[in-house]
């Protein structure tokens, strides 16, 4: 029969822990290479991928995780793991019944396993652990805040893909954007590009991806950058240069309004865990 662990329990050995009403927040490490049995979890849990890789067996395949990924587990998910050589060192988000209920207008992101990994969201999460390691007077109101921020996004983004009923030509203006996110587009030329009347772009974009076609592109190039950051050895002036800013500045200030934390912060937060 598979283990179930309680609330705030983990195989791995436990770092610190934060706990804000049924919000549990634990930073956990695993020994290299050591096999974690078929198990689930009493609640659904986020976990965020700090340094190491693991496999994770899922019954009905398989996912691994690096630095930067990010994966939900709905509560009582049954999996079992292996851990890399070099061990794994991540922070996992636990949330109470109590928490799920409370939270309806984001919770609904816990009711599905997802996976996301080179730098999709790393942006949005980078918050979590960064508030996790502050612990002044409003440190738990911060956590809450980054928490909730996470799993809007991480629905919005869930929600993007499993919009089936999109027309077709709403597709291919979400696929064209995803090719040429870097250039400066319109709402005329994309509109024509696929044969439709830009109002009607901008209307049926919005309802189908809960965003607008201008947050899409802005949140296409945050990631872009992110990965780049993460991967890639460039200057901050040419990264934004590639991913389509104006200029470092206008990066920047973006950078900051969209992940709440400068390009410099959360590249030394990436290379030195």
């Amino acid at each position: 029969m598979d283990t179930r662990l309680s609330e705030g329990q983990y195989f791995g050995k436990k770092r610190s822990e934060i706990r804000i009403g049924r919000l549990i927040l634990s930073e956990c490490v695993y020994l290299p290479e050591s096999k974690i049995p078929r198990h689930s979890h009493e609640n659904a849990y986020m976990i965020l991928t700090l340094t190491g890789s693991q496999r994770e067996d899922l019954g009905k395949g398989h996912r691994f995780y690096e630095p930067n990924t990010v994966a939900l587990h709905p509560a009582r998910e049954t999996h079992a793991q292996t851990v890399g050589p070099a061990g794994l060192r991540c922070l996992h988000v636990e949330f109470g019944a109590d928490w799920v209920e409370q939270n309806p207008h984001v919770s609904c992101a816990l009711r599905r396993s997802a996976h996301f990994q080179k730098c999709e969201l790393s942006w949005v999460t980078a918050g979590i652990h960064r508030e996790f390691l502050h612990t002044d007077d409003v440190s738990q109101l911060a956590i809450e805040g980054a928490v909730l921020r996470a799993l809007s996004e991480i629905h919005r983004n869930l929600s993007s893909h499993e919009r089936q009923t999109a027309p077709h030509w709403l597709k291919r203006a979400r696929d064209l954007l995803h090719e040429r996110y870097s250039e400066t587009l319109s709402l005329q030329s994309i509109g024509d590009s696929v044969g439709v009347h830009p109002v009607h772009l901008a209307r049926e974009f919005r309802w189908h991806f809960q965003t607008t076609v201008a947050g899409y592109v802005r949140r296409l190039r945050i990631q872009s950058a992110c990965r780049a950051m993460c991967e890639e050895e460039l200057p901050l002036s040419e990264i934004a240069m590639n991913c389509g800013f104006a200029d470092q500045a206008h990066f920047c200030r973006v950078f900051k309004q969209v992940v709440g934390m400068t390009p410099g912060e959360f590249k030394s937060r990436n290379y030195s865990r």
